[in-house]
């Protein structure tokens, strides 16, 4: 009788298995796609002295950048098949921004009329060039002293050599990462998180993509905040820039600045990961099954990347840039026919 028993339950058990395997092979579906034979081949890259690149018209412009970024995620998708795992790639901008002229009455905190010398009278700071300002987070003018502390600009007064006198403390938003001095003004550099931008603040509705996409474009920016330093007491921020990107490096030439930022933008539709079917996960460590599935869903989503690229325009692919002005956000573009 005992056997009867032992023999039924193994019985009910197979069945109970046969469905379970089932339901698993129902759940496993595969992309209908026949993989290209050299759907996977890598180009092997060499270095070299970098170098800058015209462009013939935007229309090159946006192919060479859509070809980048096709690229680069499918970098990372052969090696998500590979099982492999990384850090998610960039996009390097470059961008001129111009310096207003800040016209103002003098006050007792302005420059005094007699000039020191620079490399004279004081030291200069980290400046290489002569007229090449480089950003640096301590400036000085001979009579002043500018630094950046925690998220605060000092400034200091040098009446006479050996003296100071504090003057000022501004508040900058963001994390401040350096400075220009040019005259009576003053560039800020700050990185600013999007995720410390408030939701009520309109540049946080502007940073996003259109349709609803749930994401800002990226999740950094490189703030430059003039300020007008004619009175060294009370700074006057004007212009607010902001930049897509991390700031990297920035210099000043005849009061315009020149600034690299490194951006990772997160494209509506493109992705750099697979997504594997339930089913997957059920197959044994070992089974051949799973490198076909990974190979197959690479490959869709290899198609389904360049369709996206395909939908987007050129001004959706190249940095932004963001201006406050009075509480209102104006969105700058760099699509303006002036590629080559």
């Amino acid at each position: 009788m005992k056997e009867h028993k032992t023999l039924a339950v193994f019985l009910v058990s197979l069945f109970l298995a046969s469905g379970c395997l089932g339901m698993v092979d129902s759940e496993l579906e595969i992309p209908d796609v026949e993989l290209p034979d050299d759907w996977s081949t890598v180009i092997q890259r060499s270095s070299a002295s970098p170098h800058l690149s015209q462009f013939a018209d935007c229309e090159e412009l946006e192919t060479a950048l859509k070809s980048s970024i096709a690229e680069e995620y499918r970098i990372q998708i052969l090696q998500a098949v590979e099982e492999e795992y990384y850090y998610r790639g960039g996009m390097w901008m470059e961008d001129d921004m111009v310096m207003d002229s800040a016209e103002g009455a003098n006050s007792g905190d302005s420059a005094p009329t007699v000039k020191r010398q620079e490399g004279t009278d004081y030291s200069g700071t980290n400046n290489q060039e002569q007229g090449v300002d480089e950003a640096d987070f301590v400036k000085t003018d001979g009579y002043y002293i500018y630094f950046l502390n925690g998220k605060n600009l000092e400034i200091f007064g040098v009446p006479e050599f050996g003296e100071l006198s504090h003057l000022s403390t501004t508040p900058v938003e963001g994390t401040p990462q350096a400075m220009m001095l040019d005259g009576d003004r003053l560039v800020v550099i700050s990185t600013v998180s999007s995720w410390n931008i408030p939701s009520s603040d309109v540049l946080s509705s502007v940073m996003g993509w259109d349709e609803g996409y749930g994401s800002w474009r990226t999740s950094s920016l490189t703030k430059f905040t003039v300020f007008d330093i004619t009175n060294r007491s009370a700074p006057d921020a004007g212009k607010e820039l902001y930049l897509e990107g991390y700031y990297m490096t920035a210099r000043e030439v005849n009061a315009t600045v020149r600034t690299v930022t490194h951006a990772w933008l997160d494209i509506p539709g493109v992705q750099s990961w697979l997504n594997l079917p339930n089913g997957y996960w059920d197959l044994d460590y070992d089974s051949p099954l799973r490198r076909e599935v990974r190979e197959k869903v690479a490959y869709q989503t290899l198609l389904d990347n360049q369709a996206a690229l395909d939908a987007l325009a050129l001004e959706d692919i190249l940095p932004k840039v963001y201006e406050r002005v009075n509480g209102q956000v104006t969105v700058h573009t760099m699509d303006d026919d002036q590629c080559a």
